[in-house]
């Protein structure tokens, strides 16, 4: 009686292996078809939610974008969007690479009806050259310290040619909403303000949008027996020593108390130091010391 084979023959193992990599050849191209027709899905309904979007922004912004036939198209970057609390822009990444996205929605006006259009380059690859130049006094990230009062800047606008330009606005926002003035009582607020002018010979537009933040970089005031600076005084040995109370002010308007540290032994003649420490809210934090003597 003839013994069965156990396992394979080297040849039957190269043959189911050549099998295995026709199998396997067949089916990575149907997965990678997969996938990249999965991230072309996902990649439209992102480009769909951009246009929504640009749709509602539109609405809230129907003096920046185009109303005539004649009139050139609006476009719009994704920063903007961002800037209105409409998307986050670093977020926003594209489903076949994977990096932030980048690109700029053209509103158009014709027919009696807009249109959106989705490209992939950025908004100044299109509009750079034609579009007025707008400077503002002091760069387009600015800052005002808090409870103070602040003044618009000096904002001027030439056209590509170089003609200058009258400039309107601003239009402030924070938070989303439009709001009619600035205030700078509440610390790390964030204010966009949005300038505008028109080539009357193009009838090209440009927007500029710039970034003004409330913030404290001032420190604490600490005054101890009437004065805001470290100071010494004397004392008898022997006599009741109490440490004298400090009073806190603030530019952000915020009550804050100083913490102390440091003791003084009026039965033992030296040198002693009081001192006292205050940090606001922004962090920005005063000491002021006090020597006492024992005399």
């Amino acid at each position: 009686m003839r013994k069965q084979k156990k396992g394979f023959t080297l040849i039957e193992l190269l043959a189911v292996l050549v099998i295995l990599a026709f199998i396997l050849l067949a089916t990575i191209p149907a997965v990678s078809s997969l996938l990249s027709r999965n991230k072309q899905r996902l990649y439209r309904e992102q480009v769909n939610l951009i246009i929504k979007t640009s749709k509602d922004w539109a609405l809230k912004n129907s003096d920046m974008i185009p109303s005539k036939d004649q009139d050139p198209p609006y476009y719009l970057s994704l920063n903007e969007l961002s800037n209105d609390g409409l998307i986050d822009s670093d977020k926003l990444k594209d489903p076949r690479t994977e990096e932030e996205m980048h690109g700029c929605v053209r509103i158009s006006y014709g027919k009696n009806q807009y249109s959106y259009e989705y490209l992939e380059k950025d908004c100044s690859d299109f509009t750079d050259s034609l579009l007025p130049v707008i400077n503002i006094a002091g760069g387009d990230n600015q800052k005002v310290e808090i409870n103070s009062t602040y003044k618009l800047p000096t904002v001027t606008a030439t056209s590509a040619s170089g003609v200058s330009l009258p400039v309107t606005g601003p239009v402030i926002k924070t938070n989303g909403k439009t709001v009619t003035s600035i205030t700078t009582n509440t610390l790390r607020q964030v204010y966009t303000l949005t300038y505008s002018a028109t080539d009357t010979s193009t009838g090209y537009k440009r927007n500029y949008t710039m970034t003004l933040t409330v913030v404290d970089t001032t420190p604490p005031v600490i005054t101890v027996l009437g004065s805001n600076k470290s100071q010494t005084i004397q004392v008898s040995k022997g006599s009741n020593f109490v440490v004298p109370t400090a009073t806190v002010t603030d530019n952000s308007g915020v009550s804050i108390k100083a913490t102390t540290s440091g003791s003084v032994n009026t039965n033992k003649v030296g040198t002693y130091t009081i001192t006292y420490l205050a940090t606001d809210n922004a962090k920005n934090d005063t000491a002021l010391i006090l020597t006492v003597k024992v005399v």
